[in-house]
């Protein structure tokens, strides 16, 4: 276990934000999510997230108001394995926001 953790870490890594819709098909493996890319594993780039999906003008990802979301900080290896870092859910009330944190 702790050569394949040596593996993971010593590799490119990229970070994203998936957003995954509670209502949809997140929790049976489909691909119904939008993703954020950002520099890294750290709780502040969950916020910059929450900022691009809040900013003035149209936005790439339509999430729909009255839905909840999974919000997942992962990394992803070369080949696409995936480590979570942090989950939050994440709903709209006057603007996206994290309610609570999930872990």
């Amino acid at each position: 276990m702790q050569a394949a953790n040596d593996a993971y870490f010593s590799g490119p890594l990229t970070y994203r934000v998936e957003l995954h819709n509670l209502f949809g098909m997140g929790f049976q493996g489909g691909f119904d999510y939008w993703s954020i890319q950002v520099e890294g594993p750290r709780d502040t780039q969950m916020f910059r997230a929450l900022d691009f999906l809040n900013s003035d003008g149209p936005s790439p990802i339509a999430l729909e108001e009255g839905d909840k979301y999974l919000c997942k900080l992962v990394s992803l290896d070369k080949g696409g394995i995936k480590y979570v870092w942090l989950v939050k859910w994440l709903t709209y009330d006057n603007g996206w926001k994290f309610p609570e944190d999930i872990v």
